[in-house]
């Protein structure tokens, strides 16, 4: 599929979540749902996308919000990795504002039609979506 993609001009700018992962197993710890052997699981790859005052979060299926952090927080559910396997359901909830996303912001950049991953119809209508926004944002 991605070999029928459109090339994008819109780049996504990666996160490093480490440090919210280390928050996360401090949190898990102290609330005792945390075993040896454990791992923190955010899923999905992280950046944000978009211009200044308008930055929106994605993951690599194309996931995220339709509004800009700046207007509105993203609730980034966290799992934890237990021998092998992800347990059901979130472990911790964190909620994302543009404050505690900035200090997150890497500079490594990639282009939006190769950071959301091809797999079938659904991540390619999620790529379609997000051009689209992100098209719209430029003729304001």
């Amino acid at each position: 599929m991605a070999s029928r993609r459109p090339k994008s001009k819109h780049m996504v700018t990666l996160l490093d979540l480490g440090p919210i992962a280390e928050t996360c197993e401090a949190f898990l710890k102290e609330k005792g749902k945390w075993q040896d052997g454990d791992e923190v699981n955010l899923m999905y790859t992280w950046g944000v996308v978009g211009r200044e005052g308008a930055t929106y979060i994605i993951c690599d299926e194309g996931v995220g919000s339709g509004k800009p952090l700046e207007e509105e927080e993203y609730e980034l559910e966290v799992a934890i990795s237990r021998g092998g396997w992800v347990m059901v359901g979130p472990a911790a909830v964190v909620h994302l504002r543009i404050e505690n996303v900035a200090p997150l912001i890497t500079s490594k950049r990639v282009p939006l039609h190769t950071f959301i991953r091809s797999f079938g119809n659904r991540l390619e209508v999620n790529f379609r979506e997000w051009v689209r926004l992100l098209d719209s944002l430029e003729v304001r």
